[in-house]
């Protein structure tokens, strides 16, 4: 909503949203401190910065998720006051979050209409015109999406695109981006980026969070970079290449960006896999993996590779196929059995299936290994919470 004393405006030129002496703090954790950012009408402006950097409680203050600790928002030069999503939505900002809020039990159409339901007269859901607009939407994205799929039936990227159909119905005026391709094929990536310059054509304004540089410069207009909750720089994308972004974003110059190389022992394998197949979705899938070696697997969005992955670790029936773990025949039917054999799995849906979010951070580092951590019948909160704290150390993770 805006203010009442609607005296208080900025002098702002040509900036449609400003933010003024933004700070956040978290108990006595200060994660954004002192941010003055102005962002034109129609360009895309990247924010970048490395985990715990402060980007994603800066979004969150600018659509309402949080309220600043100090500062103030302002759109066309007039200060507003967004105490919720309700508000910024109602101001014309979307959020495309990193994380999914979608339904898994509910279609894809009743998805993209989530909250802005069409009515019939008589108070019903007036199905086919959301069915109608939604098929509309998902072709403006070059998308093939049967809008009466169950959302829970979909990918990963699938998912996203709905995501980023439901912030478009709303006809933003500024459209927040959270990480929206992290989940994307290359092919769906300049889709998006295709659909994100039309969108600037028609004015939208757009704000790019990302950590892939080569994204960055492909499609923002200028880009801010964060480092502990400051701002560092913002920069017209021409005058700046991935080198300097990178070397901001970390506070030190990049001497190697990656490791040489060591030449691996060719008998030195750890895990081999034969003839591995799940049904109707993997056949005759062969590799092997030496130890300290890192390899890849790419394929299109329903190629089976996060499957193949979720077979390996028991979390799916194998129809056939032998693991070998340093030369030995093993046989994996639960995930405990892969995690007591030293193997661990990341999830692409970190929300729904990496983390459990009603735990602390503690406790979700150390869910895994929970008997570890066992005194008698109960558990030694104190080990655990060293435990976790040492990994926290280690990784760097900025809590709140």
């Amino acid at each position: 909503m805006v203010k009442e004393n609607t005296s208080k405006k900025l002098a702002l030129g040509d900036a449609f949203l400003s933010v003024r002496g933004i700070t956040k703090e978290f108990s006595t954790v200060r994660v954004l401190d002192q941010i003055d950012l102005d962002i034109k009408a129609g360009e895309v402006m990247g924010l970048i910065g490395e985990n715990g950097a402060g980007k994603s409680t800066l979004i969150k203050i600018i659509s309402g998720i949080y309220q600043p600790t100090a500062g103030s928002v302002y759109l066309n030069g007039e200060e507003v006051s967004i105490r919720n999503y309700a508000e910024a939505k109602a101001l014309g900002i979307s959020i495309v979050p990193q994380e999914f809020n979608l339904i898994n039990t509910l279609t894809v159409y009743e998805n993209i209409f989530l909250g802005n339901e069409v009515l019939l007269r008589s108070g019903l859901l007036d199905k086919g015109t959301m069915r109608r607009q939604s098929i509309e939407q998902l072709e403006q994205l070059k998308m093939s999406l049967n809008v009466n799929r169950l959302v829970g039936d979909l990918s990963v990227a699938e998912k996203q695109m709905v995501e980023i159909s439901k912030a478009l119905m709303l006809h933003a005026r500024i459209l927040i981006m959270d990480e929206p391709t992290t989940m994307l094929t290359g092919h769906e990536v300049e889709t998006l980026f295709n659909l994100m310059r039309e969108l600037k054509r028609q004015g939208v304004t757009i704000i790019f969070v990302s950590h892939k540089l080569k994204e960055v410069k492909a499609i923002c207009d200028r880009v801010t970079v964060l480092r502990d909750g400051l701002l560092i720089s913002v920069d017209p994308i021409e005058e700046v290449e991935e080198k300097d972004l990178a070397r901001k974003m970390i506070g030190r110059d990049f001497t190697q960006v990656f490791p040489a190389k060591k030449i691996r022992d060719r008998d030195d394998i750890i895990l081999e896999v034969k003839d591995f197949g799940v049904r109707n979705l993997i056949h005759d899938v062969s590799f092997s993996l030496r130890r300290g070696e890192i390899l890849g697997f790419a394929g299109l969005v329903g190629a089976g590779r996060t499957e193949l992955f979720e077979a390996i670790m028991g979390l799916r029936r194998v129809e056939g196929g032998t693991i070998a773990i340093d030369g030995e025949e093993v046989k994996i039917r639960h995930p405990r059995d892969a995690v007591n054999l030293g193997m661990g799995y990341i999830s692409e849906d970190r929300q729904g299936k990496g983390i459990v979010a009603n735990f602390d951070v503690p406790k979700n580092i150390t869910l895994i290994t929970l008997s570890d951590y066992k005194k008698r019948l109960l558990i030694d909160f104190k080990k655990e919470e060293r435990r976790a704290e040492e990994f926290r150390k280690t990784f760097r993770i900025v809590a709140a």
